[in-house]
């Protein structure tokens, strides 16, 4: 009961602001806040990183945490504190950083060694 009521105050509060609010906040409650608790400081919180960020990009993160399947709102506002300390402030912005982390990711990881690199009867 508690959601619907944090998500009526927001949806409330944010009636003004557009529809990319009520998508974010949709978005969490069908997504990432299945099987967590509810918490006006989350709602708080994505109010929050979507006045200082932007619907759009809050959006694109939840759907990076969705894609890995966490739950709650912690991975997501992690991922937002990476794109701020890059300096992202668009979807391009975030796409290309995103790119970027998964390329840095494959050639910085060592090949881990198969059993042919083990073979002793050589």
């Amino acid at each position: 009961m508690d959601t619907n009521k944090n998500l009526k105050n927001l949806k409330n509060s944010s009636s003004s602001s557009g529809g990319g609010q009520d998508e974010v906040i949709n978005f969490y409650h069908e997504n990432l806040q299945v099987g967590v608790s509810s918490s006006p400081y989350i709602y708080q919180q994505i109010q929050h990183w979507i006045n200082d960020f932007d619907s759009e990009i809050v959006l694109a993160a939840m759907k990076l945490s969705a894609k890995k399947e966490k739950r709650g709102f912690d991975y997501t506002e992690g991922i937002l504190k990476k794109w701020v300390e890059a300096g992202v402030q668009s979807i391009d912005d975030a796409r290309k950083f995103e790119q970027s982390f998964k390329q840095k990711g494959r050639m910085g990881s060592a090949k881990r060694p198969s059993k042919e690199d083990f073979d002793l009867n050589d």
